[in-house]
């Protein structure tokens, strides 16, 4: 691990062909109002100190991995694994600034050593090259190449860029600031502790350590960083492109299951029924790690695991939304317990629409399970007997069938009158 105490212009190498990519399975951009306010505030006092005196202000962590993939001369490439938030801010800052500024002005040149390479071609010409994810990358490239941005995007790059140069053109309109004066206090006097790791380090336990400022991280959010740093780099790509982005195709943690967010309680559910136990909400993350560690040491078998997720989460989907299963019989008996809002028994339904998927059930056999456990539901409702019982039966049932092999739903309707 190399630690550094470095300017903004210093972390995009004083002008230097650098460049920060985040990781596929890494969040998308996330900062709204809030942020975007406390950031620009910040900034606008150290402005207002800076020019009676040398100041410098601490803006929070830089988290990297040096990439090896990227072999060119005087080209330093890294993965980012904390502070895509603050780094790609900044970065919409100066290109306000920019845009602000007279056409071919100097200050329009100055700026633009801080957001692209030069005489680069391709990815590789922007500095920050953020995420696919929710459109931020075609987003944040058609921003600094002056195209439009169509209406259907959606990331929060754009609308983060407006609110900087709204808030910008007020102030230099009122005098308050100068923009090169502020170009000169953002990249002088703004300051980042940069860390450099290796794989060694176990970079995913340091991203744990880390204090974030802005958004809550989801548990999802946390697996998908867990995962960005256990992969190798040369097969992220593939593994997001053929599994990890089926996942976030259907679930969304903009959705809630119950109140923990719904690929988080996805997540939670599919570990259920590996382990026969419920997980903290909190510790679900914990949870995914401990197991991924423990048993999956080896990179092919811990793909494999993400493979499966993505199968099970197509189960969960059609769970959660009957409508999206095929079958009218098994949508017919989805939805009718869903009146009753079985979430304890999801680990449960997902061992069931996995056999059935996998095809060592039948769809009659799949229509009498959903029957039995909506029984049961029913009976236990009319019994006024408590809910919490089930959220600890049912993985610990689900677990137990899987183990032993048992597929039939006189099996299931068994194991509940025990």
């Amino acid at each position: 691990m190399n630690v550094d105490h470095c300017s903004i212009s210093k972390a995009f190498s004083d002008g230097g062909r650098v460049q920060f990519t985040l990781p596929l399975f890494q969040r998308q951009y996330a900062w709204g109002n809030a942020e975007w306010k406390a950031l620009f505030d910040d900034i606008l006092e150290t402005y207002k100190a800076s020019k009676t005196k040398k100041i410098e202000h601490f803006l929070g962590s830089l988290v990297v991995i040096k990439r090896d993939d990227v072999e060119r001369a005087r080209f330093s490439a890294y993965t980012l694994v904390d502070g895509q938030q603050r780094l790609t801010s900044i970065s919409l800052l100066l290109r306000a600034m920019q845009d602000l500024s007279p056409e071919d002005s100097s200050l329009q040149r100055e700026i633009d050593p801080f957001l692209v390479n030069d005489n680069v071609d391709g990815d590789l010409r922007y500095k920050i090259l953020p995420t696919k994810k929710y459109d931020d990358r075609d987003t944040y490239c058609a921003l600094l190449n002056g195209e439009v941005i169509p209406d259907s995007s959606r990331s929060n790059i754009k609308p983060a860029y407006d609110y900087f140069r709204r808030v910008l053109e007020k102030k230099t309109v009122s005098g308050e600031i100068d923009m090169g004066e502020l170009l000169r206090c953002v990249t002088t006097s703004l300051y980042i502790v940069f860390i450099e790791l290796d794989q060694s380090d176990k970079p995913y336990r340091i991203f744990e350590s880390l204090n974030h400022r802005g958004k809550v991280l989801t548990q999802a959010d946390l697996v998908r960083n867990f995962i960005a740093m256990r992969l190798p780099v040369k097969k992220q790509e593939e593994v997001f492109d053929s599994a990890w982005s089926a996942i976030e195709d259907k679930l969304d943690d903009q959705r809630n299951v119950g109140r923990v967010p719904e690929l988080s309680a996805f997540l939670r559910h599919y570990l259920a029924l590996q382990s026969g136990r419920l997980p903290n909400d909190k510790q679900i993350y914990n949870e995914f790690r401990d197991r991924i560690e423990r048993c999956m040491p080896k990179d092919d078998d811990f793909i494999d695991e993400i493979r499966i997720l993505s199968r099970f989460a197509s189960y969960y989907d059609k769970i959660l939304r009957p409508e999206h299963e095929h079958n009218l019989a098994i949508r017919e008996k989805l939805k009718r317990l869903h009146v009753f809002a079985p979430v304890a028994a999801y680990p449960l339904l997902l061992y069931y629409f996995g056999l059935y998927e996998e095809g060592d059930i039948d769809k009659v056999e799949l229509c009498n399970v959903l029957q039995v456990v909506e029984n049961y539901i029913v009976r236990r409702f009319v019994a006024k007997q408590p809910v919490r019982y089930q959220t600890d039966m049912f993985p610990s049932l689900a677990k137990g069938l899987r183990q032993k092999g048992e597929h039939s739903y006189r099996q299931l309707e068994s194991a509940l009158l025990e």
